[in-house]
């Protein structure tokens, strides 16, 4: 795979993270030295040619003040599935929401990351959305520990 300057420049400028503005692509470009409008077509680009295959945020629940969270898996039919998780990902208090299929051991398919302020927030939160998708079947996952996200690093081809 080779790359542009320009495209390892906008590459290089989006893995330091989409700043929360209202313009992120704009203050993007202008770190890869480039207008706002070039910089979008090379994202496009990258993602038609499946070089990126998706742009997405993510937010540091502690920095935002939600200090106690948990992954809450729910055990749905595959009929239900779908409209259990639209409900749960509707919710202010569910950062995201995913269906995965179950395997022997762990009947568990559909997971939701739910924050709250206080650990009795969280545990209503998570009775009150199980209540809401008439889920009985879950179980709270509680982290012990968070480790470093980082974004990945772009490497230049040697030729």
């Amino acid at each position: 795979m080779n790359l542009t300057e320009s495209e390892i420049s906008a590459l290089s400028a989006l893995e330091q993270g989409i700043p929360a503005i209202p313009r992120p692509y704009e203050e993007l470009a202008r770190t890869a030295g480039m207008a706002e409008k070039e910089f979008i077509e090379i994202l496009k680009n990258l993602v038609s040619r499946g070089i990126v295959r998706r742009l997405g945020a993510r937010i540091n629940h502690y920095n935002a003040g939600f200090m106690h969270n948990a992954m809450v898996v729910f055990c749905v039919s595959e009929e239900d599935a779908d409209e259990a998780a639209e409900s749960l990902s509707a919710s202010p208090s569910v950062s995201h929401c995913y269906l995965r299929p179950g395997f022997p051991g762990f009947k568990y398919n559909l997971y939701a990351m739910v924050h709250a302020g206080s650990s009795q927030d969280l545990e209503k939160s998570i009775s009150d959305l199980a209540g809401e998708c008439g889920i009985n079947d879950f179980i709270i996952l509680r982290s012990l520990r968070e480790f470093k996200k980082s974004p990945p690093v772009i490497c230049k081809d040697k030729d």
